[in-house]
């Protein structure tokens, strides 16, 4: 029998608005002790999702971090992986995603959010997986 690595599968929102892609700060929790810094929107898909359509998933998601914004969810973009503080690992799908409306309001799992350009970068601490994600999108971006 193999040794499979069990990934949890989860989906990320690269929300574009004016050039620019909108990152969250996270919250420091017992979960993620190390919390304050910053990814995108999205997260897992639960157990009773698994026959969601992924937008779907997606969608709800983002409406659970940024409250009711409307975007556009377009195709995979990206996708990576990252490994959370208690040894977990998550497989993360990045959709390529626009702003349509509306104002973002954080839940409880992030402190503050921002809109950034790729040169703004440097200014932020990315949770690990996340920097080269998102380098990842402004290269594709610009190359279109």
């Amino acid at each position: 029998m193999e040794d499979n690595k069990l990934f949890f599968v989860g989906l990320k929102a690269f929300i574009a608005k004016d050039g620019k892609l909108l990152i969250l700060r996270e919250s420091a929790s017992e979960k993620y002790p190390s919390g304050k810094k910053w990814e995108i929107p999205g997260g897992r898909i639960t157990e009773s999702e698994e026959r969601t359509p992924l937008v779907d998933v997606l969608l709800r998601e983002v409406r659970e971090e940024c409250g009711s914004i409307e975007i556009t969810v377009g195709e995979v973009l990206h996708v990576f992986r990252r490994q959370f503080p208690n040894g977990e690992w998550v497989f993360l799908a990045g959709f390529d995603c626009s702003y349509i409306s509306g104002e973002v309001t954080l839940s409880h799992e992030h402190t503050e959010y921002a809109w950034i350009t790729e040169a703004d970068m440097e200014h932020y601490d990315f949770i690990n997986g996340y920097e080269e994600a998102i380098r990842a999108y402004f290269r594709k971006k610009t190359s279109l």
